[in-house]
């Protein structure tokens, strides 16, 4: 995936990885598969788990991290947050973003 810059995050489909690239001209995050659901993104910093979320394989980069924070924030929380202010919302975001922006 030529000119796309691959994000250091686990993403499973059906128990297999998924890899995941952010392209920073269009801020949108994609996917080399195609899936129904996404079961569970899980990063260094344990990212979430048991979530079922239907995705398609490329997403807006504001969707991407409401899902991606939603072990740790309720939607109403993450639904009046800003791109700029999620990008910002916690170290681990920060660093899997650092330099990709």
């Amino acid at each position: 995936m030529d000119g796309f810059v691959k994000l250091d995050i686990d993403i499973k489909k059906n128990s297999c990885p998924v890899e995941c690239y952010f392209d920073s001209t269009t801020k949108t995050v994609l996917f080399n598969s195609n899936f129904d659901e996404l079961t569970s993104a899980v990063g260094p910093d344990d990212w979430m788990r048991n979530t079922s979320v239907e995705i398609s394989q490329k997403i807006p980069l504001e969707d991407f991290l409401r899902i991606i924070l939603s072990k740790d924030f309720t939607q109403d929380e993450l639904a009046k947050k800003s791109l700029d202010e999620l990008l910002c919302i916690n170290s681990k975001i920060v660093k899997l973003f650092k330099g990709k922006l």
